[in-house]
């Protein structure tokens, strides 16, 4: 089955949100040996917030505090998944699965606050505005090669997999603060973030039937990602009446490499209600970061870890059913963490 794709959906937010979506699916058999099935679904929400906050102190000179917030964020999806199983013969089949999703997301933001005492004079005043856009695709695609030897529970299984995921993210931010009538601090620029992702892995996995009831495992899983990001910041030239201050300390290029290799050995028994597998996988990855701007940087680690796994199922009636899970991993860092840019 397919299942919905998080890395470009959007967080439940707080205001009121108009929601619309639709799915299509399909599923036919091409031939004798292939089967097709895949489904596409659009999602469109429109989120509107607005809050009004006062604040009251208890002090001689009756200090208020003022905050009107307008926020507003549009969203649309776009999900594309496919699959393809192509059976060989009774002891070989081929699996494609590739996945696409889209995303064009637009947030603004508007904060007006105040400060007054007595009878509504102001001692200052903050007005701040921004806009940000978020257009990206993720593409994913699996291509699995399975074999069944002669001997039952003998196999042997060949996944290819490939991820590429881009996004541009263009920005504005203006901030403005009075003080007594006078204008003593804002802020007024745009940014650009550009940044991909480009993975690849490759598993293998063999079976080998120790008796009736029991078999073992053997694994192997390489991995390479590839990760790029670059930010530019601009200020506002009141002389030119255009962006065009290069802020250097808000930009940044950043380029990030993870590399893994890893290999296990499982275990698995089933007899009657019983079912029991254990696993333990050892882990060699290797993490390198170059920065190219601001100032050139270079980081370098290796890490080693031990991940085992166990699962048991089991199932003492029709209606009533035992299941304990435990599962280890490790998760690459987004390039969005390691990038030293200040947000």
């Amino acid at each position: 089955g397919f299942g919905p794709s998080n890395s470009l959906m959007v967080s439940p937010q707080s205001g009121n949100t108009t929601t619309h979506s639709g799915e299509l699916n399909y599923s036919d058999t091409w031939g004798k040996k292939t089967t097709v099935s895949g489904s596409y679904f659009y999602n469109y929400s429109n989120n509107k917030n607005v809050a009004n906050l006062v604040r009251n102190y208890f002090t001689g000179n009756n200090t208020r505090y003022y905050q009107n917030n307008d926020n507003s964020t549009i969203n649309q999806n776009h999900r594309i998944n496919l699959r393809i199983e192509y059976t060989m013969d009774s002891a070989n089949k081929i699996t494609l699965t590739p996945s696409l999703s889209f995303q064009d997301n637009e947030a603004t933001s508007l904060i007006a606050a105040s400060n007054v005492v007595g009878d509504n004079v102001t001692l200052s005043k903050t007005n701040t505005s921004s806009r940000n856009t978020n257009l990206g695709y993720d593409f994913n695609n699996n291509l699995l090669f399975q074999h069944k030897f002669k001997k039952n529970g003998r196999t042997l299984s060949s996944g290819i997999n490939t991820q590429l995921s881009e996004r541009i993210n263009p920005g504005k931010y203006n901030s403005q603060s009075i003080y007594n009538d006078t204008v003593s601090g804002g802020l007024d620029q745009i940014y650009g973030l550009y940044s991909y992702t480009k993975k690849a892995s490759l598993n293998l996995a063999y079976t080998e039937p120790l008796n009736k009831f029991s078999q073992v495992q053997v694994n192997y899983n390489p991995s390479y990602t590839l990760s790029k990001s670059d930010k530019s910041t601009k200020d506002y030239d009141t002389t030119r009446s255009d962006f065009t201050n290069f802020n250097s300390a808000l930009s940044n290029k950043y380029d990030n490499e993870y590399m893994t290799q890893r290999a296990g050995l499982g275990y698995r028994y089933q007899k009657n209600k019983l079912n029991l597998s254990l696993g333990l996988d050892a882990q060699q990855s290797q993490l390198s970061g170059q920065q190219s701007f601001p100032v050139s940087s270079s980081i370098s680690y290796p890490f080693q870890n031990l991940l085992p796994n166990a699962q048991l199922n089991y199932r003492s009636s029709k209606s009533r059913n035992l299941r304990i899970y435990y599962r280890s991993n490790t998760n690459i860092p987004g390039i969005s963490q390691l990038q030293s840019v200040t947000d």
